[in-house]
């Protein structure tokens, strides 16, 4: 089947709706012109940066490395930054994920974050390089977890001060390291590449040790912007 591309790469939001806390996160619905859009927003206390996570083609809310992104929107919050997850309306189709991502990122930036690390697994690994690509202002950084290769060559183009971390398992089955180490080669410093020897695709055989490292790289990224605005403020 022929997946159909958006006739205009633009999404109108007529409305946001935010329900109450669940579980550390708050339920965000959004209507626009091209369908919902659903959110979970984990907020922390005086944030003004804000980490952004997004799954592969399967959808839903896909979390890699054994539910990484649910303790990343705790773990960051203990350290002042908030993090959004974003459910893809339209799973597998790249130019309406880019939508939806730049609709999350927007959302985040009305409430005054000042800076962005965006993260995808997989096929959110080119998503989060799109639309980060577009924030010159606000891109702080971007992680891509055992990404494709295929909707990644804007990666030279990021902002210049856009860290990027890529991590992949070397017995990735379906996607190759090759395709992170591409990347990896294409784009500028500061970046990293990180090959884990006994992690496959969703990265579940290395845990513990994906999260620390993520956990670590996004909070190192966009404290440094609190930091600069507390003194500005």
């Amino acid at each position: 089947m022929v997946q159909r591309r958006p006739d205009r790469l633009h999404m109108e939001v007529f409305e946001t709706d935010v329900g109450p806390p669940d579980a550390g996160w708050h339920p965000i619905l959004m209507r626009t012109d091209r369908g919902d859009l659903e959110l979970r927003h984990h907020p922390a206390p005086g944030a003004r940066t804000a980490a952004v996570l997004v799954g592969g083609v399967g959808g839903g809310w896909d979390s890699p490395a054994r539910g990484l992104y649910e303790r990343l929107g705790a773990d960051l919050g203990a350290a002042g930054v908030c993090a959004l997850r974003v459910r893809y309306r339209v799973p597998a189709v790249f130019d309406e994920c880019v939508l939806d991502l730049r609709a999350g990122c927007q959302y985040l930036l009305e409430l005054g974050m000042e800076g962005l690390g965006l993260v995808g697994h997989s096929f959110g690994g080119a998503v989060v390089i799109r639309v980060a690509e577009d924030l010159p202002a606000r891109a702080r950084t971007v992680v891509t977890l055992a990404t494709q290769s295929w909707g990644t060559d804007r990666v030279a183009h990021l902002p210049d001060d856009c860290s990027l971390l890529c991590v992949h398992g070397v017995k990735d089955d379906v996607l190759p390291p090759a395709c992170s180490e591409q990347v990896y080669e294409r784009a500028h410093d500061p970046r990293r590449l990180v090959l884990l020897s006994r992690a496959g695709h969703v990265l579940d055989e290395a845990a513990d040790e994906v999260h620390d490292l993520v956990r670590d790289w996004l909070v190192k990224a966009l404290t440094p912007s609190r930091a600069v605005a507390a003194r500005r403020g």
